[in-house]
């Protein structure tokens, strides 16, 4: 008996579709917020989530973990919270989803060294939470302060 089915092929099966995220990265410079507001009117208006990560400065390894993650108490502590209260009224008036995360780098060797670390952390988290752009903040004297970037 011939069921007709024979001569098809079957359909791909579709990958399940994840929520996109934009990921804003900012430090305790003047930057952070405009970075955050950026990124905050990117994922508003393609109905993103909001991830901003934030990586500071560690003197020792064994304050931190895999991918960056920091242990429970660390020498910049103090700024983290600073950075994550500076752009805090700035999410909570978003009206996106969001999360902050708190990364850490080795703060040893010259800037561009430690430039390369902070690159890296944040490419990292980039990857962990499946970014599909990211904003930062540019260089003073540029004319566009902040940028946003989709991975191809």
């Amino acid at each position: 008996m011939q069921t007709g089915l024979e001569g098809r092929q079957s359909r791909p099966q579709r990958r399940p579709v994840r929520p996109r995220v934009v990921l804003a990265a900012v430090d305790n410079s003047d930057l952070a917020v405009p970075v955050i507001e950026a990124a905050a009117e990117h994922a508003r208006l393609r109905g993103w989530r909001l991830v901003v990560v934030t990586v500071i400065p560690v003197s020792a390894t064994r304050d931190l973990g895999e991918g960056g993650r920091l242990g429970g108490e660390f020498a910049a502590q103090d700024d983290a919270l600073q950075i994550i209260d500076r752009v805090q009224p700035t999410l909570d008036a978003s009206e996106v989803a969001n999360q902050v995360l708190v990364r850490g780098y080795l703060a040893r060797g010259g800037p561009r060294r430690q430039a390369r670390r902070v690159a890296c952390t944040v490419l990292r988290v980039a990857d962990e939470v499946e970014v599909a752009m990211i904003v930062v903040g540019r260089r003073r004297g540029s004319r566009r302060p902040v940028h946003a970037s989709q991975p191809a």
